[in-house]
């Protein structure tokens, strides 16, 4: 019986897409964050990454921007080893301000049905 609920569960449960996980998250091209390593300037990726909100001028108000760059960031630190610990910081006085509300309203692609369990 619990082979059976095992088997079940592992099929229901889609395995991660494969990622590349770069030697140093220093060097990846992101837009509006800056990540780094502690301490920072390690040639390769350490336990401990900085991800750094670097809107300073818009109060880190959140954006499509940040929205893809942490898309991209969090997948990868799920599925490398070494990092153990992600530190989540920004630059000027305010941490985030909250949603960007001068960004142009695009609609979401995806549906809340799509994010449900089977």
């Amino acid at each position: 019986m619990e082979e059976t609920v095992r088997l079940a569960t592992a099929r229901m449960i889609p395995a991660p897409p494969p990622v590349d996980i770069p030697k140093s998250y220093e060097t990846l091209l992101l837009t509006d964050v800056k990540v780094s390593h502690h301490p920072e300037g390690a040639p390769v990726a350490t336990p401990v990454v900085v991800v750094t909100l670097n809107r300073p001028d818009k109060n880190n108000a959140f954006s499509t921007h940040l929205m893809d760059a942490f898309e991209k960031l969090y997948p990868l630190f799920d599925v490398h080893e070494r990092v153990k610990v992600v530190v989540l910081t920004a630059t000027g006085k305010i941490f985030c301000a909250g949603a960007d509300l001068k960004e142009p309203y695009k609609p979401a692609k995806e549906r809340p049905l799509d994010f449900r369990d089977p």
